[in-house]
């Protein structure tokens, strides 16, 4: 996760306005062939949960899910709700991010997440997630360009994309959309940097 997207001081009235934006057109779900990308609502957190407690390398790597678990093995259900609420709700808030979660096509279970938001350069940054067991079926070329049509049409083009170092395939992707590969993703905690597992792509001009 970039540490643009956490510092509040990188944070301006026109970032607010973008992120709104899509936020507000994001209220009528995109449709793809397999799955609906949408946001997320409070009365999903169970569903949520589970793809989070699944999948670890999303909880871990990628939103910073809470590695602990209460009541032996599973999560109390009021619990989730409030570390649902906070992570996605106020933690959107503050950083003007936008949370998106990929369903299957009944809504019924979670199978990717992307994140939104715009750097201290002012440039629209991607951070896609999709499930291991979901990959290499054309998923996230689905959700991609269905989401990067309607970026496009809000004039919020992505130009800055955060890509696992193991996710070939959606490297390939990007590569399609003129992304190009200029180096490893880096964060810092407790002023401390420190190397991501994500590749940085940049898309060029046409």
């Amino acid at each position: 996760m970039s540490t643009d997207m956490l510092n509040p001081n990188s944070m301006s009235d026109d970032h607010k306005q973008r992120t709104e934006k899509l936020k507000q057109a994001l209220v009528t779900p995109l449709d793809t062939e397999r799955t609906v990308v949408r946001l997320w609502r409070l009365d999903e957190a169970e569903i949520i949960a589970d793809f989070f407690n699944q999948d670890d390398k999303a909880r871990l790597q990628y939103f910073g899910w809470p590695t602990h678990k209460k009541n032996g093995d599973d999560y109390d259900a009021n619990y989730i709700r409030d570390v649902i609420f906070d992570h996605f709700e106020n933690t959107d808030e503050q950083t003007n991010r936008v949370s998106i979660h990929v369903f299957t096509k009944d809504e019924s279970k979670i199978i990717g997440a992307l994140e939104f938001w715009i750097d201290s350069e002012g440039r629209n940054r991607l951070g896609p997630y999709i499930s291991p067991s979901y990959r290499n079926q054309g998923i996230a070329a689905e959700v991609y360009t269905t989401l990067r049509e309607l970026c496009e049409q809000l004039s919020l083009p992505i130009t800055v994309a955060e890509i696992e170092k193991d996710n070939a395939a959606s490297m390939a992707l990007f590569k399609k959309f003129n992304f190009v590969a200029v180096g490893e993703g880096l964060s810092t905690v407790n002023e401390v940097e420190y190397r991501t597992p994500v590749i940085k792509f940049e898309r060029q001009p046409s």
